[in-house]
């Protein structure tokens, strides 16, 4: 069924990026280019092939060595792509000359709908830049230990979150809409977040009974394994932790 399903994903994907070609063609051969590109709908098939590549470098196969806990490249690839084309989506909006009537009603829309898509998705977009740079230039991992500390990565404001050793219960995971999630569980109300990433998370507190967790789906990592080797080390690491700092 999911093979069924990429298969489906990478045929629509090319049948609207070969559609987008033949209206550039066409409108090429008749003269009216400059329309055909200042045309929203001349797009709708050059976003499906893009979408279909990001469908594309968002699968990927996870490893079963939790001990590298690499960011995939690909999903931030990924993201980038979707970001320039919602950017460019926000610039075509604001700097063509089209008569937008049909599809936006006013100018003052327009230019919230435009600017909404430049700034937010131009964050994002820093964000991942930022996180590409970590992962190419500064080798650092999404999660690893210290002699002290627990980090972990947090891609909301691309820094890492230091959690004390001696204050983690334990590790669990969690698969929360098609999606999982290491929980850390340790008896704090994120006195360890910044203000932001402690409203941004309160939905985590809600939902899993703690303000710390990360996604597995942007890492190399199975979660089984990830979680049996985060426990193993955690429990290596308090036997460490607590002979060099014995309880008075």
């Amino acid at each position: 069924m999911k093979k069924n399903t990429d298969i489906i994903v990478y045929l629509v994907g090319i049948l609207f990026s070969v559609g987008f070609l033949y209206i550039l063609i066409k409108s090429y051969q008749k003269g009216i280019l400059l329309e055909a590109l200042q045309d929203p709908e001349s797009y709708i098939g050059l976003g499906f092939g893009i979408m279909a590549i990001c469908y594309y470098l968002l699968k990927g196969n996870k490893k079963t060595n939790s001990n590298d806990a690499t960011i995939k490249k690909t999903r931030i690839i990924a993201s980038l792509l979707i970001c320039i084309l919602l950017i460019s989506s926000g610039l075509f909006i604001l700097f063509t000359d089209i008569d937008y009537n049909r599809h936006i009603p006013n100018k003052f829309i327009k230019y919230i709908v435009g600017w909404l898509c430049i700034i937010f998705f131009g964050l994002i977009m820093i964000i991942n830049l930022h996180t590409l740079w970590i992962i190419y230039f500064k080798k650092m991992k999404f999660y690893y230990f210290d002699e002290m500390f627990f980090y972990f990565y947090n891609p909301m404001n691309a820094r890492y979150i230091k959690l004390p050793i001696d204050e983690i219960e334990k590790f669990k995971s969690v698969n929360y809409f098609n999606n999982d999630y290491i929980l850390i569980m340790i008896d704090d109300e994120g006195n360890y977040l910044t203000r932001l990433e402690k409203f941004l998370t309160k939905s985590n507190k809600r939902i899993f009974g703690t303000y710390y967790c990360f996604n597995l789906n942007s890492t190399n990592l199975d979660e089984q394994l990830a979680l049996k080797e985060l426990n193993k080390e955690l429990k290596n690491r308090k036997i460490e932790y607590n002979r060099y700092n014995p309880i008075s």
